[in-house]
């Protein structure tokens, strides 16, 4: 029982109000006082499946998937890390990325930036806009070295979803004639937050 200042003794609230007050003040006072419940709460964290095997194109236009796809959803921000082991036929011959769009999936921003290390120096290129692709560089890593001398990229994805489907990396050599690799276990993972 409350005391009479409390719960009918003259403040006018009834026993249940006041629990209902004292329960919706407790929860506001957890929220202040860890401010990652919230995040928590509102975020989700996953893994892209890996890709199964190595995949080449020589298309330097439309390019191919990368099998690296993961699930967009409504009003929700996604931040996605994407480690792909690549290479190209020549060592002039860099490598492109694009997100590309399927299942109804659209988007108002879609920011990517991929940075790997040549022999020389670093590569940062970045594109902006869905279907769009980074700029070439200069890749250390020919084709048939294969998997264990590959070049790690990593491709970072800000993508925010305005309607659900799905968004896939796609990767294309830089020059005609070129060719590029993605090998087999390349993933990436992703964190969704509601926008």
């Amino acid at each position: 029982m409350y005391p009479p200042s409390v719960g009918g003794g003259g403040t006018g609230l009834s026993t249940a109000q006041v629990e209902t007050l004292v329960d919706a003040g407790v929860a506001d006072h957890v929220g202040e006082s860890d401010p990652h419940t919230q995040y928590l709460l509102e975020s989700v964290d996953f893994t892209v499946t890996p890709v199964a095997s190595n995949q080449t194109t020589t298309d330097n236009s439309t390019g191919a998937t990368a099998t690296l796809s993961f699930a967009v959803t409504t009003g929700r921000t996604h931040l996605i890390e994407i480690y792909a082991l690549v290479s190209t036929g020549a060592s002039t011959n860099g490598a492109r990325f694009s997100i590309q769009e399927t299942g109804g999936a659209t988007s108002s921003h879609c920011h990517l930036m991929a940075t790997y290390t040549t022999s020389s120096s670093s590569e940062t290129s970045s594109a902006s806009g869905a279907s769009s692709w980074t700029a070439g560089g200069t890749m250390p890593t020919v084709s048939g070295g294969g998997s264990n001398t590959a070049t790690l990229c990593k491709i970072t994805v800000l993508y925010v979803c305005t309607a659900s489907g799905t968004a896939t990396l796609w990767f294309r050599p830089e020059s005609a004639g070129g060719t590029m690799t993605v090998y087999a276990t390349s993933t990436g993972s992703v964190r969704a937050r509601a926008s």
